[in-house]
């Protein structure tokens, strides 16, 4: 898009002063973007030239996209491995702990009758 046309204008802006209104989003589209690029490792200085051609930009977000999914894989199975927190379950307005320790044979909800509230001895 050419750097002179209004939509370029508005999209790329920068404030210079001022306050953002009430009711407004806290952040714009671009800054949006700028935290998504930052998330997948792309150089924010130079996306632009990257996504004027097209298959270029492509192929170089698929490529990020996969090292980022990796990446959320290995994360998860660190934390896997490292063990969780016991999670608390929530059957209708009760609490019940020990959720995952009790399950029922026929699924992996806990039951009331499996599960002691919380706060009861």
């Amino acid at each position: 898009m050419n750097e002179e046309r209004t939509p370029h204008q508005i999209v790329f802006s920068e404030l210079k002063c001022g306050k953002r209104p009430q009711q407004k989003p806290k952040k714009r589209w671009l800054d949006m973007l700028k935290q998504d690029m930052r998330e997948q490792n792309i150089n924010e200085k130079e996306w632009r030239k990257v996504a004027a051609n097209r298959n270029e930009w492509r192929r170089h977000i698929q490529q990020k996209t996969v090292e980022r999914q990796e990446m959320q894989n290995l994360e998860a199975e660190e934390r896997r491995k490292k063990g969780t927190k016991k999670r608390k379950c929530t059957v209708g307005n009760v609490r019940y702990a020990d959720s995952q320790e009790r399950e029922d044979p026929g699924g992996s909800t806990p039951t009331p009758t499996q599960a002691k509230p919380i706060g009861v001895k």
